[in-house]
């Protein structure tokens, strides 16, 4: 009687098997738990980051339009998990999980070396990627698609653990994700590095930097620097799942392991809010969330903007001027 209770809970929520653990339902339950909270987390983050740029019409920076970017691929990213529940059959509502979930990811990874390298160059080469920024964006986007629309030559997009991603495939777990992942690690760690050394040398004077540049440009780098730093904390426990099930001969949907299974499922969906929370604790927007600063700027959106109209006034020909003057004489 017990087994059919749960059956029937697992047929409620769409889930009419779980081939992760049959054996043990209250770890699929857990794992469906997870899943599903920290995807739904993530999503209001991300709407969050997003409604607060739009409020506060932040979004003429270059800054705050990375952000923009970051937070539409993670919105994507949480909306990717809570498609399905916990995968049972390589179907096309699996297809299309998996699909938008290796976009998200792909273009999350884009935008954030896109915004390390971006403060490597600006601080040590003294060249802003701001003047590349329409070619960029098409670039990172345009990519992500077409990293995407790879594995369709293969059908390599397969249940995979709580979701459906890239099948349990060295070949194209690795060399489509995983490696440049890492990679993206070690270039991060040396950016930073080597930024934070050139700031240094320059507070002591060996670039002839003026201090007040100096400081704004700190300013805005500790304020874009956070979110690279946050989104390879989270995903410290993907990666070792993924090692275990790269190390781990996996059949069909056998052979994980519980604990980095969840440990994944909660740590992988929270970069949009690790996001938001680096945004709204950040000083500049921390400073204007108050009831004054939120009503300014509703007001301001209500508010039609003000046109100044131009009237040109007809300068008197010097005919004319005689003929007024002849006209009193």
């Amino acid at each position: 009687m017990e087994f059919t209770n749960e059956s029937n809970y697992f047929n409620h929520t769409g889930v009419p098997e779980c081939s992760l653990f049959p054996t043990d339902r209250v770890k699929c339950r857990a794992l469906l738990y997870a899943k599903t909270v920290t995807a739904s987390l993530s999503i209001l983050g991300s709407v969050l980051t997003l409604g607060l740029v739009v409020l506060f019409k932040k979004y003429n920076e270059h800054s705050q339009r990375m952000i923009i970017h970051l937070s539409l691929a993670a919105l994507v990213f949480g909306v990717a998990y809570v498609i399905q529940g916990i995968p049972s059959e390589n179907n096309a509502i699996c297809k299309v999980q998996a699909s938008i979930l290796q976009f998200s990811v792909c273009a999350c990874l884009l935008w954030i070396m896109n915004i390390a390298f971006g403060i490597y160059f600006r601080v040590v080469y003294d060249i802003n990627i701001k003047r590349y920024e329409k070619i960029l964006t098409f670039l990172l986007w345009t990519l992500s698609l077409i990293i995407t629309a790879l594995p369709f030559s293969d059908n390599a997009y397969q249940p995979a653990g709580v979701w459906c991603w890239l099948r349990n495939d060295d070949a194209w777990r690795f060399g489509l994700w995983y490696c440049w992942r890492i990679l993206s690690i070690v270039l991060f760690g040396y950016t930073m590095i080597h930024t934070e050394i050139t700031i240094r040398r320059r507070r002591r004077g060996t670039f002839s930097t003026s201090i007040t540049s100096l400081t704004a440009m700190e300013s805005e780098i500790k304020t874009l620097r956070i979110y690279p730093i946050l989104y390879f904390i989270v995903n410290i426990f993907p990666i070792i799942n993924r090692i275990q099930n790269a190390a781990v001969q996996l059949r069909e949907q056998t052979g994980y392991s519980f604990t980095l299974l969840l440990l994944q499922t909660l740590f992988d969906p929270l970069f949009g809010v690790t996001l938001s929370l680096a945004y709204v604790l950040d000083g500049t927007t921390r400073s204007r969330l108050n009831k004054a600063e939120i009503t300014d700027a509703l007001r301001r959106w209500r508010s039609k903007p003000a046109h100044v109209s131009v009237y040109r006034v007809p300068v008197p020909s010097p005919d004319m001027n005689i003929s007024v003057i002849n006209t009193h004489s």
